[in-house]
């Protein structure tokens, strides 16, 4: 069960600061877009969660979406954080995703992914090696596909908690 707990939970991306990168000398943020970014449905996300990517980058930081999603879906996004991406990335299968971090000369041990699923996100983060976080979705909307894995989700995470105490 440990392949799917992150390295950090959070409510949010901007919860995370500067210094957590820069501590752990991550050069490099993947970022989920669904419910991680935008709410399912929505094309740009939160003006806080743009100014939040402009300081990571502005810090020597560089961003990229990485999504299940396809290259119509999230197209808008990139445009509005002016980041670029990986659509279809099947995750939780790592294949594309390590296919798109070797052209974008990405070293795992200066990575991290953020996301809000712990089946994709987390543990394509864990299988890559690198550091994870977990954030809470941004909508109660979801996919339906994704509705009831994330009950799944909720009880592992609880298990999780029980078990480090």
């Amino acid at each position: 069960m440990r392949k799917f707990y992150p390295s950090l939970v959070v409510d949010s991306p901007l919860s995370v600061g500067l210094t957590f990168f820069t501590e752990r000398a991550i050069n490099t943020v993947l970022i989920d877009a669904d419910n991680t970014l935008l709410a399912p449905g929505d094309d740009h996300s939160s003006a806080a969660l743009k100014a939040w990517i402009n300081t990571l980058k502005e810090n020597g930081i560089r961003v990229y979406l990485i999504s299940n999603n396809t290259p119509r879906r999230i197209a808008a996004a990139l445009k509005d954080l002016a980041v670029e991406g990986l659509s279809f990335a099947n995750k939780p299968l790592v294949y594309r995703i390590r296919r798109f971090m070797l052209n974008n000369q990405i070293d795992t041990n200066h990575c991290c992914f953020v996301g809000d699923q712990l089946f994709t996100d987390m543990l394509a983060a864990h299988r890559l090696k690198m550091t994870s976080i977990l954030v809470t979705q941004i909508s109660p909307h979801d996919y339906f596909y994704t509705k009831w894995i994330r009950r799944l989700e909720r009880r592992i995470l609880r298990k999780g908690a029980i078990d480090e105490q």
